[in-house]
């Protein structure tokens, strides 16, 4: 049997969660447009495609981004004005996408296919030295970090086309995105967006704890918890963040630690000797996984 792929994210309270996006979905201004689920089915790579039965477009389906059809996300369009509908819609989504980053709403007074191509264009970009990178913004991991990665212009463009956008976070829980004004519009925001170096740097900084996950999940299994996903997440940001000032650069090494923080249950990071350790020996060419393995048993003996 294949071995489902391991997220930092907890799983959902299932009707909590239901009651929370038919709550939030109800509060629909005359005017505002029509609700649809966003749903990345690229996390459906391991298990059964989501089935929609009513009315959905296909992001990926043109240009450069034909090729990655197959996981491209969904818009689904959701019936609002008929409660019971709604509802089976909703838990639909909710039992298929329940524990992996997958599922946002949003709002739009376009129709699938225009809010489908407009979404397209904020997803194709590229870096500031001309490099094609696909902002996957349907993963809801990433989602969560764009309106502090993005500049506020570069973030204004990339929800454009919507009034609102509602994602499920880490913890199951239904939360709203901040938009940008749409004074911060970029004077062409025709044009597709060219990152930064500072974004792009920012991006990969806030993935890098999901990167670790990855790694981990496929390596030390036996170190992540079954609950309490999203606290990991905050585990490994902790330690990203204290690798950055230390000057940790290599992901190798930034695994390792990983593998240190967890085999003690996180107290290495509570350690106050811990950050003058790794400052000492950050730029250690040779020996430092015995170092560090040595001197965690040393403390925690």
């Amino acid at each position: 049997m294949k071995t489902r792929t391991y997220f930092a994210c907890d799983t959902p309270q299932m009707r909590a969660l239901c009651q929370q996006i038919e709550s939030a979905l109800a509060k629909t201004t005359d005017g505002a447009g029509a609700w649809f689920a966003l749903v990345d089915t690229a996390f459906d790579h391991d298990g059964p495609p989501l089935t929609w039965p009513s009315a959905h477009a296909r992001i990926y389906a043109h240009d450069r981004l034909a090729a990655l059809a197959e996981v491209s996300p969904l818009l689904c369009e959701l019936r609002t004005a008929h409660a019971p509908t709604l509802q089976r819609e909703v838990l639909r989504l909710v039992s298929h996408t329940a524990g992996r980053p997958m599922l946002g709403f949003v709002q739009s007074r376009l129709p699938a296919d225009d809010l489908a191509r407009a979404l397209a264009d904020v997803a194709a970009v590229s870096t500031a030295d001309g490099q094609p990178f696909l902002l996957r913004w349907a993963d809801t991991r990433v989602a969560e970090y764009l309106p502090q990665a993005l500049t506020a212009a570069h973030w204004a463009q990339v929800a454009s086309a919507v009034r609102q956008w509602w994602i499920v976070d880490r913890r199951g829980e239904l939360v709203q995105l901040a938009l940008a004004d749409p004074a911060q519009l970029p004077a062409e925001a025709d044009k597709p967006i060219q990152l930064t170096d500072e974004e792009l740097s920012h991006l990969i900084a806030a993935g890098e704890p999901d990167a670790l996950t990855q790694v981990l999940s496929e390596h030390f299994s036996d170190l992540l918890p079954k609950e309490g996903r999203a606290e990991l997440h905050r585990t490994l940001q902790r330690l990203c963040a204290l690798a950055r000032r230390c000057g940790v650069e290599r992901f190798a090494r930034l695994q390792s630690l990983a593998v240190a923080v967890l085999g003690t249950r996180g107290a290495l990071l509570d350690d106050p000797k811990f950050e003058p350790w790794l400052q000492l020996h950050a730029h250690d060419e040779h020996g430092f996984e015995d170092a560090l393995a040595l001197w965690s048993e040393e403390q925690l003996a």
